[in-house]
């Protein structure tokens, strides 16, 4: 699942609003996308559906307002989710997301 230990992986996660302008590039892209397709349920059974949305070379701006209220800047994508409402589901979305974070800083 991971390629580094997942306590190095948290030690090395860090919160930033201001990314460099550098594109994902296609290779990360799919790995990320290969590794969101392959989740399985939450713990508690819900299936949240997540969606890499990725910048084109040197266009972050067309992402810009993606809900982030300006506070986020430069940023190449994002991973937008959904869940269906009641339950436990927003666990799952949450475990599952943080799951998808740690890949990607993996």
């Amino acid at each position: 699942m991971f390629t580094t230990p997942v306590t190095e992986i948290i030690r090395a996660r860090a919160s930033v609003r201001t990314y460099r302008e550098d594109p994902i590039g296609p290779a990360r892209e799919r790995r990320l996308d290969e590794f969101i397709a392959a989740l399985p349920p939450g713990p508690f059974g819900t299936k949240p559906r997540f969606m890499p949305i990725s910048a084109r070379d040197g266009d972050t701006e067309a992402l810009k307002g993606l809900g982030t209220y300006g506070m986020i800047r430069h940023a190449a994508g994002f991973v937008a989710g959904a869940v269906q409402a009641g339950g436990r589901g927003l666990v799952d979305f949450g475990f599952l997301m943080e799951a998808i974070i740690l890949r990607a800083t993996d």
